[in-house]
């Protein structure tokens, strides 16, 4: 008997984050908390939490980690996925969901939902953010959720916010603006079975004609 749970209940937190790192890590914590609290089951982070989101930051906020490598090459960056309670999933970050093979080779290996932390800006945000979150959910059947960080002070980057969930059929199920929220959505794993059964585009590849490999 499969242990899969077909329903869970899912949480984005769209958190501010400034130049003070503990004070960051202080807010992530609160925001998971309260969404635990809620009854989140899975609870989704934005693309840099812990720092601002600028290069000139990063020496500032780096930490060793003792008995790991200190330069990596692509080999050692295999897709990112893990099995829950609830299903399998898949994680890109930002810049990655503009890339569709990647979310087709996580779908062909088991993804039910797709998680996306990113941080678009003003420009790629109103144009792109949502638009490619729907491609991806339609072209693999499946739940896309991308988590923003909220828009930050004048001066500084400026994030569009929006954290969304999509549905299988390319719905918005739930969202928000650009400021501090935590968006909730019940995530029903039968819509991806019933989304592929009614439009079967697995089964029905032309792998005679192309095929998607991993590297």
């Amino acid at each position: 008997m499969s242990t899969t749970a077909p329903k869970f209940k899912l949480a984005l937190c769209q958190i501010a984050v400034g130049d003070d790192k503990q004070k960051n890590i202080t807010t992530a914590t609160a925001a998971v908390t309260e969404a635990a609290k809620n009854a989140a089951q899975v609870v989704s982070l934005p693309e840099c939490w812990n720092s601002p989101y600028a290069t000139t930051s990063f020496p500032q906020y780096a930490e060793e980690i003792p008995e790991k490598k200190a330069a990596l090459n692509e080999k050692d960056h295999p897709m990112t996925l893990f099995d829950t309670p609830y299903g399998k999933m898949g994680v890109g970050i930002c810049y990655d969901i503009r890339f569709p093979e990647l979310s087709m080779l996580m779908k062909k290996q088991g993804a039910k939902i797709l998680l996306f932390p990113g941080a678009f800006n003003l420009t790629t945000g109103p144009a792109h953010w949502e638009l490619l979150q729907r491609a991806r959910a339609v072209d693999n059947q499946l739940y896309v959720a991308a988590t923003s960080p909220a828009r930050g002070p004048e001066g500084g980057y400026q994030a569009w916010g929006h954290s969304t969930v999509i549905s299988p059929w390319g719905e918005v199920v739930a969202t928000c603006g650009h400021g501090e929220s935590i968006v909730y959505a019940e995530v029903d794993l039968e819509k991806v079975e019933e989304m592929r059964r009614n439009i079967p585009t697995t089964n029905q590849t032309r792998s005679d004609l192309y095929e998607l490999v991993q590297k």
